[in-house]
């Protein structure tokens, strides 16, 4: 279990709230009211102060890599920096990409030469070859066709439905059973 105590940020607050293996949250929000921010602090990836557990152990107990492998953060922004996609990957994800669409031969090319669309089903497969137990997706259907936003989806709720955690930020309502936390004026409640 994710269990956020408190976190604080300058823009956002966070109390008491829970995710359970096998659960899923959808984060809303206006734009602008920190629904990214959220997950980048929930990952590590920002300064923040307060106290969260996962599984009963302490942020603090770890080392920051040692959350972030455990927490991981996927943004619709990705970033890719080296020559071939398959070499961002620890496990071979060939098999792997039929979920979202892709044909493995993508692999073999550059990042740049692949669509943005592309590019995003790749980074979420990228953060799932993690094996993570707590997946911070931020917006993973955006700009994606309703056939890729479907397989995209189906996915996220397979990473579920095998234990594991999900937080995301999505444009419009995901067709996955979530739970929905709400974003209001910095604070961050059960909706």
């Amino acid at each position: 279990m994710l269990h956020i105590h408190s976190l604080q940020h300058a823009l956002i607050q966070a109390r008491d709230l829970h995710l359970d293996a096998g659960q899923g949250i959808h984060l809303q929000g206006p734009s602008g009211a920190g629904k990214s921010l959220l997950l980048r602090c929930l990952a590590d990836l920002l300064p923040w102060q307060g106290e969260m557990e996962l599984h009963g152990r302490s942020v603090w107990a770890q080392t920051p890599v040692q959350w972030r492998r455990q927490v991981v953060y996927c943004s619709t922004e990705n970033h890719w920096w080296l020559p071939r996609c398959a070499d961002h990957f620890l496990h071979d994800p060939r098999t792997d990409m039929d979920s979202v669409g892709l044909d493995p031969a993508l692999l073999e090319r550059a990042p740049a030469q692949l669509s943005s669309g592309q590019r995003q089903r790749l980074a979420l497969l990228r953060a799932l070859d993690r094996q993570p137990t707590v997946l911070c997706a931020d917006e993973p259907c955006a700009n994606l066709d309703d056939h890729s936003r479907a397989r995209v989806e189906a996915r996220l709720e397979a990473f579920v439905q095998r234990g594991g955690m999900l937080i995301l930020t999505h444009h419009q309502k995901p067709s996955l059973p979530l739970t929905p936390w709400r974003i209001e004026n910095g604070r961050v409640h059960h909706a």
